[in-house]
Order: C-alpha cells, then sequence, then structure tokens
C-alpha cells in the first residue's frame, strides 16, 4: 500500500515533497491512514483536528484518540474545540 501510495502521489502531486502540508485529521480511517501514510514517506506535516462536540462523549474520545497519534508522530499544533449546535440552532 505505502508503495502505490508514494507511486501515486510522486505522480500526481510531485511538488508536494517539499512543502508543508496541514491534514485534517477527524479520526477517521481515512485521515488517519493518510496520516501515517505521509508520516511514513517523511512528508512536513502538521494536523490539524477541531471536536465540534456533536457527539458528546464519542467526539471527545476522537479527540483524545488524535491528540495520541499526534504525540506519537508530531506535535499537535492545531486543535479546536467549537460548540456548533449553538449556531445552527
Amino acid at each position: 500500500m505505502l508503495q502505490k501510495f508514494r507511486e501515486h502521489i510522486n505522480y500526481n502531486f510531485p511538488f508536494l515533497k517539499d512543502k508543508k502540508l496541514l491534514i485534517a485529521i477527524s479520526g477517521g480511517l481515512d485521515s488517519v491512514v493518510l496520516t501515517q501514510l505521509l508520516y511514513k514517506l517523511n512528508y512536513n506535516i502538521t494536523l490539524a483536528h477541531c471536536n465540534f462536540q456533536l457527539r458528546g462523549k464519542e467526539s471527545d474520545l476522537d479527540e483524545l484518540f488524535v491528540m495520541n497519534i499526534s504525540q506519537n508522530m508530531y506535535p499537535m499544533s492545531k486543535q479546536n474545540d467549537a460548540t456548533i449546535a449553538s449556531y445552527v440552532s
């Protein structure tokens, strides 16, 4: 999987290698896998996570999960809590 991802990125996005990338990570499978692949390929990434508090405890658990990933790879530089429900109602 890593080799196919490397080939895809190198062919379609060769300009990314020397850039700083901001990765929005929700804690879901797709953003976690993207983060891990870019980390293994030594890309310069920063992780960003926003806890919108829409799913109560589950949202808090996602935030904790992302913080643990971040501490193992990179310092979490962007994190935000937002009570979005007050804006929608």
